[in-house]
């Protein structure tokens, strides 16, 4: 093994890698990427991609980060996980669209991150007025993500919103994505509205009614949103009037997770991230391979650049996660 080992590493192209990669008597113990040279050559290399995945995106606000989100490959996003869990598609209606557009518009004029807005006004004020006339309906809210599969995986990722999101009662979606200042700080707020128009189909649990009138059970009218808190039913006295269940949210639900947190990275984060996770493995191998042979180098401080760039690369992942509600 030792001897194949030997073989490899004395190929002329990993020859030419160890130079760039590992200090060793060769590059006279300083690797040439975390050289001035090969870290100049690396910023213009990150500045490059920032500069063309930034830009090259079509009528996305540069928030920190180059925002990618359309309605469009939401609600096809949306629709693959329904169909991958078993579920009927969603088809998009543009009276929910419509819906979902003026609730993001809200949040940003009122200023909050809520289901309710301050001053009372429920996500369902929103479906009656475009005229939604609902027997099922449902919202969730995702902000500060760059992409439309981290929207989406952002919500999977939470048991509340998948459920929501895969709620069999659900035959119409609607999307609104809009971009703005949110309590201090700009950011995409996506809005995902989902419902069943009232008598488009039986409600469960709807029967005849017995007694002279012959007159038929209220239909259930479902107002969901992402959560775990169910409020008692809201019955009203009269037969023709629809009964009401509501579920209200509670706080925030961080969206961190690993699949989510990666598929919610533009091309030019999760370049960024590598090539620092890069630049990090290189510093602290210098770092340990200094020591161990006992060479010194002139102000070298290579564990201090690491722990900068750990820094960074901290700050770009908090600031490339986004939250769902």
């Amino acid at each position: 093994m030792s001897a194949l080992f030997e073989k490899v590493a004395s190929t002329p192209l990993i020859k030419k890698a160890a130079r760039f990669l590992v200090p060793h008597q060769a590059n006279n113990h300083h690797a040439y990427l975390i050289r001035h040279e090969g870290l100049f050559v690396i910023t213009f290399l990150l500045l490059a991609i920032q500069f063309f995945s930034f830009g090259g995106v079509a009528g996305a606000r540069v928030l920190g980060y180059a925002t990618n989100i359309t309605q469009a490959a939401v609600i096809n996003l949306t629709n693959q996980e329904r169909v991958k869990a078993g579920m009927q598609p969603l088809a998009e209606s543009s009276k929910l669209d419509s819906a979902a557009t003026m609730k993001a518009g809200d949040m940003f004029a009122k200023d909050y991150w809520a289901h309710y807005a301050p001053d009372g006004t429920s996500p369902w004020y929103f479906f009656k007025l475009v005229g939604y006339n609902y027997s099922w309906a449902g919202e969730n809210l995702a902000r500060d993500f760059s992409t439309s599969e981290g929207v989406v995986a952002g919500w999977m990722g939470s048991t509340s919103h998948k459920d929501n999101l895969l709620n069999p009662n659900f035959t119409e979606i609607g999307i609104g994505v809009k971009d703005g200042i949110l309590q201090g700080e700009e950011t995409t707020l996506v809005v995902q509205h989902l419902g069943k128009v009232l008598g488009s189909a039986t409600s469960a649990g709807s029967s005849s009614a017995g007694g002279a009138s012959g007159g038929s059970q209220p239909a259930k009218v479902e107002d969901s949103l992402a959560t775990t808190e169910t409020k008692p039913s809201v019955a009203s006295a009269s037969a023709n009037v629809e009964e009401v269940h509501e579920k209200i949210s509670g706080t925030a639900i961080p969206a961190f997770n690993l699949g989510a947190f990666w598929k919610g990275l533009g091309f030019g984060q999760k370049s960024t991230l590598a090539l620092l996770t890069i630049l990090v493995t290189l510093f602290v191998v210098d770092s340990i391979v200094l020591f161990r042979k006992g060479h010194s180098r002139e102000n070298s401080h290579s564990l201090l650049h690491a722990g900068v760039l750990v820094i960074l690369a901290v700050v770009l992942i908090r600031s490339a996660t986004g939250g769902v509600l």
